[in-house]
C-alpha cells in the first residue's frame, strides 16, 4: 500500500461516518442491491441460457458483527442493511447446493475474500477505513456516494467468486480477473443499480479501479505472478469496461465529472491509450452477453 494511503488508513481507522453518509448507505446498498439484483441477466448485452429449473434449497446470510474499528452508528448501518442484502441476494440467484453467508467484521487487516471451504465472504471493516481514507485523499465532490460504490464494487467482486464456485463456473486466466468482470458486469448493464444516472454507475466502477491500483506497489516478478493481475491491469480493465458503457449508453465525459484529483490518478492521456488500444465498447458488450450466458441459467425469474 503506498505510504499515503497508509497513513490515511491509520488516522482515520476510527472515522466517524457522519448521519448523511450513513443514510446514503442504506439508500445505496439496500435499495441499489435489489435493483441491480433483480435486474441483470434480463438485458444489456445478451440473453439468459435456457435450462431446466434449478432446484433453490439454500440460501445467501448477511451479518455485521460489532467492531472495534469502526463506530457503532457504521455498523448499525450494516446491520439495518443486512436483510435487504440477503433478500436482494435470494430473490435473483438458485443456490442448490450450499448456503453463503456475507459477514462485515474486524480482521486485523484490510481486505475482503471468499473462502470456498465454507462458502463464505468476508468484508473486513479495515478495508471500509482505508476507502474512506482514499476517497478523502482524492478529494470528490460526493465522498459518501464515492465510498458506498466502492464498497459495493468490491461486495459483488466476493460474490462473483461465490458464483463461480457454488455454480462451478469456467474461467479462462486468472479467476481474480474473473471476478472483476461479473462485478462490473452486474453494476454496468443494470439501468436501477446506481440510481442518479448510467454516469454515476460508469463512475463507480472507474474509481474502483483507481482504489484498487493505489494498493498496488512495488511491482516485481512476485507481483506479477499473484493471483491477482497488478493494479495498473485492474485498473486498465475496470476504466475500459466502466467508459466503453459509458459509450454505448452516450455518457459524456462531462457527465462523469472526473475530478483534477481523480484525473491525476488516471490521466487523460492514459484512458486515451486505454481506448485506442481496446475496442472498450464492443468488450463490455460482449462481456455482458457473457456473463448473462454463464449465470442467467441460475437466475430466478421475475
Amino acid at each position: 500500500m503506498p505510504r499515503r494511503v497508509a497513513a490515511l488508513a491509520c488516522n482515520l481507522l476510527n472515522y466517524n461516518f457522519k448521519p448523511a453518509m450513513i443514510n446514503s448507505f442504506r439508500n445505496l446498498v439496500s435499495v441499489s442491491l435489489i435493483c441491480i439484483l433483480s435486474a441483470c441477466g434480463g438485458g444489456g448485452g445478451g440473453g439468459s441460457t435456457s435450462a431446466p429449473a434449478l432446484i433453490d434449497q439454500k440460501d445467501f446470510t448477511v451479518t455485521a458483527q460489532t467492531s472495534k474499528v469502526v463506530n457503532t452508528a457504521t455498523v448499525n448501518a450494516f446491520k439495518d442493511s443486512a436483510p435487504s442484502i440477503a433478500a436482494a441476494l435470494n430473490a435473483k440467484f438458485s443456490l442448490p447446493d450450499r448456503n453463503i453467508a456475507i459477514t462485515f467484521r474486524d480482521c486485523g487487516l484490510v481486505n475482503a475474500f471468499y473462502q470456498p471451504n465454507d462458502s463464505s465472504v468476508t468484508i473486513c471493516y479495515e478495508l471500509l477505513n482505508v476507502i474512506s481514507s482514499y476517497v478523502s485523499y482524492l478529494n470528490t465532490s460526493n465522498r459518501s456516494s464515492d465510498n458506498w460504490n466502492i464498497l459495493n464494487v468490491v461486495l459483488l467482486h466476493e460474490i462473483g467468486h461465490a458464483l463461480i464456485d457454488q455454480y462451478n463456473l469456467p474461467v479462462l486466466g486468472k479467476q481474480e480477473d474473473a471476478a472483476d468482470a461479473i462485478s462490473a458486469t452486474l453494476i454496468l448493464e443494470n439501468a436501477s443499480f446506481i440510481t442518479e444516472s448510467q454516469a454515476a454507475r460508469v463512475r463507480a466502477v472507474l474509481l474502483a479501479g483507481i482504489f484498487l491500483n493505489s494498493l498496488s506497489t512495488n511491482l516485481n516478478y512476485a507481483t506479477f505472478a499473484d493471483v491477482h493481475s497488478v493494479g495498473p491491469v485492474r485498473l486498465a480493465n475496470l476504466t475500459c469496461w466502466a467508459l466503453g458503457s459509458g459509450v454505448n449508453n452516450g455518457v459524456t465525459d462531462s457527465q462523469i465529472h472526473l475530478e483534477p484529483s481523480v484525473l491525476s490518478a488516471i490521466t487523460p492521456t492514459e484512458i486515451a491509450i486505454i481506448q485506442d488500444k481496446r475496442q472498450c465498447h464492443d468488450e463490455i458488450k460482449q462481456q455482458i452477453s457473457d456473463v448473462n450466458t454463464l449465470i442467467g441459467k441460475y437466475n430466478k425469474k421475475p
